[in-house]
């Protein structure tokens, strides 16, 4: 006999199809997530999917069909297979060298560690999330959806996707993936009219997390410029220096050039992070007041989704807030 306990648990089951657990606890590997004490709630498998849930209910062409989350410090199983399965891989590159090792196993397959961060990997369409963070998963969700939102049987589609993939710049597609997956996560949340809190907590994460994201990746983009230019500066001095002394003066001109590309990308992915995270991580972002704001822009959302005023969604949440509250204190 199915008992209402034993049914509970079969629809919990059931209910995280696409999020699996790791071990326990959380690994900030990139420092994205602020100070332990404004720090949202970490996820767990429900809350988890809930989220992708969410976000797959406005999702053209099944982009997030069979994303799997790995929460927590996890070795991610199965690499290969999902590679193999995966619809928007073609057959043809689903065994590059470059990605596979002599046996034929994919080299993430035993190559990555929590050390190694959230990341969304889409050859195999999995996203690692050590952190546990909401705003950071939306994230990686986000790149997902920009990456896979088009239809498996246009060959022409395929084409201007993998160019995409391929060649966009990270600046253009971290962007993309913040706004899409804010998109896509607003407009399911208040369809589903999902917990007020959950919506609360992952919008004020996103705050604090975006800005470090591409804090990094603006200033090494800067960085890389400015010293680009410095050493071209310095390789045209020594060019001329050469060139006076007909042939005689420093070997390696363009010297200067290269190690100011580099050094210039990484001081400034470092400067660019650090100013992010002060940015991100100010205790501004987890006030009450700040937290009102998102639940402000929920209600928007609820409003524009059900057709009724923005002041019946912002009560009907509240409301639900309450009631959430009064619930946790009886228990």
């Amino acid at each position: 006999m199915l008992t209402a306990y034993k049914f509970g648990k079969l629809l919990a089951k059931n209910a995280a199809d696409n999020v699996f657990e790791g071990r326990k606890g959380r690994t900030d590997a990139g420092g994205v997530l602020p100070s332990p004490q404004y720090r949202t709630p970490a996820l767990d498998r429900q809350t988890a999917q809930s989220i992708v849930d969410a976000m797959a209910s406005q999702t053209k062409y099944d982009a997030l069909k069979d994303v799997r989350v790995g929460l927590g410090s996890n070795p991610i199983r199965d690499y290969y297979e999902r590679h193999q399965a995966n619809p928007r891989v073609w057959n043809i590159f689903k065994r590059e060298l470059d990605n596979l090792t002599l046996d034929g196993r994919l080299r993430v397959d035993t190559g990555l560690t929590p050390n190694d961060g959230d990341f969304y990997l889409y050859k195999t369409h999995d996203v690692a999330l050590p952190s546990r963070d909401p705003g950071v998963l939306v994230h990686e969700l986000g790149h997902a959806v920009d990456f896979n939102e088009y239809p498996t049987d246009s060959t022409l589609r395929h084409l201007i996707g993998g160019a995409y993939r391929e060649y966009a710049p990270t600046l253009w597609t971290e962007h993309a993936a913040w706004r899409k997956g804010r998109d896509k996560f607003l407009r399911g949340a208040a369809q589903q009219k999902l917990d007020p809190a959950l919506v609360q907590n992952t919008l004020q994460s996103m705050s604090q997390t975006k800005p470090v994201g591409l804090g990094s990746y603006w200033g090494a983009g800067l960085g890389t410029l400015a010293g680009g230019g410095l050493g071209l500066l310095a390789t045209s001095a020594l060019a001329a220096g050469r060139s006076r002394s007909r042939g005689d003066g420093p070997p390696f001109v363009l010297l200067p050039t290269i190690l100011g590309l580099g050094l210039g990308g990484v001081a400034g992915g470092m400067t660019g992070s650090f100013l992010g995270s002060l940015y991100g991580h100010s205790p501004a972002r987890a006030t009450e007041k700040a937290r009102l704001k998102h639940l402000d822009t929920y209600a928007n959302y609820i409003a524009k989704a059900h057709s009724i005023s923005k002041e019946e969604a912002l009560a009907e949440i509240k409301n639900k807030l309450e009631n959430i509250t009064k619930k946790k204190r009886a228990a």
